[in-house]
């Protein structure tokens, strides 16, 4: 017969009964997340988000006022990324300017306007004689004044 030990008391103020540190359950963790993400909850519920949207209006000092006035387009609107491809296509395909062979480029060359609007200060014609829409949208919208609405 094998004998059991029985413990009588403990003694709080012992120095293993104090370093014993408690076991986490998965009850606890679920506990703790529970809590967490009603935190979370509540404070999305109390933060509203901004919309903040990019415009980009003509610019007369760079030049891009007057790609818009001889277009024929607004030049005191402001136009979002997406009006801005849609202004150059209208623009390409009314002065003719896809290239034959790659309908993604544009021969820029061709157009005075649009050349003098595209080009760097640097840059001179012959380096840019095709460019691909993307790229042409994308030097019209860093000639234009950049806005914000909220």
């Amino acid at each position: 017969m094998k004998l059991e030990p029985l413990v009588m008391s403990v003694s709080a103020s012992h120095s293993e009964v104090l370093s014993h540190t408690p076991y986490v359950s998965l009850h606890d963790i679920q506990l703790k997340e529970e809590k967490q993400e009603k935190r979370e909850g509540e404070e999305r519920a109390r933060v509203q988000e901004m919309e903040i949207k990019e415009l980009w209006k003509p610019h007369t000092q760079s030049g891009s006022a007057r790609f818009f006035t001889e277009g024929g387009f607004d030049s005191s609107a402001l136009y979002t990324y997406a009006e801005l491809k849609v202004t150059v296509i209208k623009y390409v395909t009314a002065c003719q300017l896809v290239n034959v062979h790659d309908q993604a480029y544009v021969n820029v060359s061709q157009d005075e306007v649009l050349l003098s609007t595209v080009a760097g200060k640097n840059e001179s014609g012959d380096s840019l004689e095709f460019s691909k829409r993307e790229e042409v949208v994308q030097r019209l919208s860093e000639k234009m004044q950049n806005w914000s609405e909220i």
